[in-house]
């Protein structure tokens, strides 16, 4: 069954496209460029803080691997630290620059990684 076409429908006519305009495009690319380059330059060196990570995590187990960590110990040339004990949670992300300290129930480290 067909439904009866109205006499007058609503037809809109279709816009003509505007052209590009090149000047706004390219103002929109050298911005969107200045926005990356500018990123880049303010994020902080990965390669520097890895070495200064493997550097401390060595430390941590030359210093005081099977011994007691002692209560508010810092590592230098460190950005961020964790100390996980063995039933700790840990969150998966990698953060090559943060050194991970593992401890034991007696507060023995056992071990040290960064990421």
């Amino acid at each position: 069954m067909m439904l009866p076409r109205p006499d007058e429908c609503f037809c809109p006519t279709p816009t003509p496209l505007r052209p590009v305009r090149w000047n706004r495009l390219a103002a929109s690319l050298v911005v969107l460029l200045a926005i990356m380059l500018l990123m880049m330059w303010l994020a902080p060196s990965a390669r520097g803080s890895e070495a200064a990570c493997a550097a401390a995590a060595e430390a941590v187990l030359r210093d005081h691997g099977g011994r007691v960590l002692p209560e508010g110990w810092r590592a230098d040339g460190v950005r961020t630290v964790r100390v996980l004990g063995p039933r700790d949670a840990a969150t998966m992300d990698h953060d090559p620059a943060r050194l991970t300290v593992l401890i034991d129930d007696a507060r023995r480290v056992t071990g040290a990684r960064c990421g």
